[in-house]
């Protein structure tokens, strides 16, 4: 669904690249001035591309994207697409022979639910950044959201859709007295808060709002009856991953509770036969039409943004409290299984930078994120 009256922060534009065939996509936020960023890892699963500058203690101080793909750890090549169109474009640090620029991304683990051989490239980041504008956000199985699935208790074939979704809100802030000049009244500025949410979580999506499951394990495949993960998990009921990593579960009865799509299924048998023998006896016998090595992986992968203007510090500070959001509609959140990463940009006007509390733009940072990740959802139904 795409959405043309909405308009993003000023200096930040938003692109995608969706191969609907493949079921896969990437997603860039382009930031061609440079933004102060920070990062937050909850997941212990996650994937990710040039975060050490995002510390505080790094020497760089700005990045010049951020891209998030399918694809798994493959995906992350799409990145390069991304520095490509950017350096064409006279974007990143001068060096002198050229321009460098900084493009931050991470992953999710999309392989089962498509093709597993076709993955965001090197092309789809550059055709993801080339798209980027800033007067549209497109919603839903789009970009890097398209292959993303929710709520993976009791296998793939039982998840929902997930995707990816955005919100904007806005909070009122004192306005700098030295920005008003003598005057001393009292005056507010208006700051706004950009969210962008790829959704593709072990668990349940909950609205906080109407306190229900919205997406998430159904109770069998054909079933739209949510299971609820977290009630499921507290009586026992656990992922044989879960297990499997403890007591060796095969991966032949796991293929039996989680096959394949058609459409992988189809180009493992394809890769398959034209394997040489021996190589293709060893595919066969290790279990290559299963699903359960695709399904473990799960992250939720955000982008938060502020007009405002905040350090490094301070930016680490906004996307450690935006987690929060990702915490109050994905149970259980932060899984062994989950990649949850959130990127925070500070993209303020050079010339009228507005100034807000750290606390402030922080909780408001997590309600965008709630609204983000329960919008990735709903717009896939």
């Amino acid at each position: 669904m795409s959405k043309p009256g909405q308009q993003l922060i000023p200096g930040l534009t938003l692109g995608h690249y969706t191969h609907p065939q493949a079921r896969t996509g990437c997603t860039v936020l382009v930031c061609e001035a440079g933004a102060v960023a920070g990062v937050d890892i909850r997941g212990s699963a996650s994937g990710t591309r040039e975060i050490e500058p995002l510390r505080p203690d790094h020497l760089v101080d700005r990045v010049h994207a951020v891209g998030i793909a399918g694809g798994s750890a493959f995906g992350l090549a799409a990145a390069d697409g991304v520095m490509e169109y950017l350096e064409q474009h006279g974007v990143g640090f001068d060096v002198g022979v050229t321009r460098v620029p900084i493009v931050s991304a991470a992953i999710i683990f999309d392989l089962g639910v498509g093709s597993p051989w076709i993955r965001p490239d090197r092309q789809a980041g550059y055709s993801a950044a080339a798209s980027a504008r800033g007067d549209r956000v497109e919603q839903g199985r789009v970009g890097a959201g398209t292959g993303a699935t929710v709520g993976k208790l009791l296998g793939s074939a039982c998840a929902s859709p997930g995707g990816f979704g955005f919100s904007s809100l806005k909070f009122s802030a004192p306005q700098d007295a030295k920005a008003r000049g003598a005057k001393q009244t009292k005056k507010t500025q208006e700051i706004t808060i950009q969210a962008f949410a790829v959704v593709n979580a072990f668990g349940d999506v909950f609205n906080p709002q109407k306190r229900k499951i919205i997406a998430g394990a159904r109770r069998s495949p054909s079933s739209r009856i949510f299971a609820d993960t977290y009630t499921l998990m507290k009586r026992g009921i656990i992922r044989s991953e879960f297990k499997s990593a403890r007591s060796g579960d095969s991966s032949r009865s796991a293929a039996k509770r989680s096959p394949l799509s058609a459409t992988a299924r189809e180009s493992l048998q394809r890769m398959a036969r034209q394997m040489p023998p021996a190589v293709r006896k060893m595919f066969e016998r290790e279990g290559a039409d299963t699903g359960s090595r695709f399904n473990m992986q799960n992250t939720t992968v955000v982008v938060v943004a502020t007009d405002a203007q905040f350090n490094k510090i301070q930016m680490q500070k906004i996307a450690q409290m935006a987690q929060n959001g990702v915490a109050r509609t994905i149970r259980p959140a932060h899984t062994l299984f989950d990649g949850d990463t959130v990127f925070a940009l500070s993209v303020p006007d050079p010339k009228h930078p507005l100034q807000a509390d750290v606390n402030a733009a922080g909780e408001v940072a997590a309600e965008a994120v709630a609204k983000a990740v329960v919008a990735a959802v709903k717009l896939t139904r």
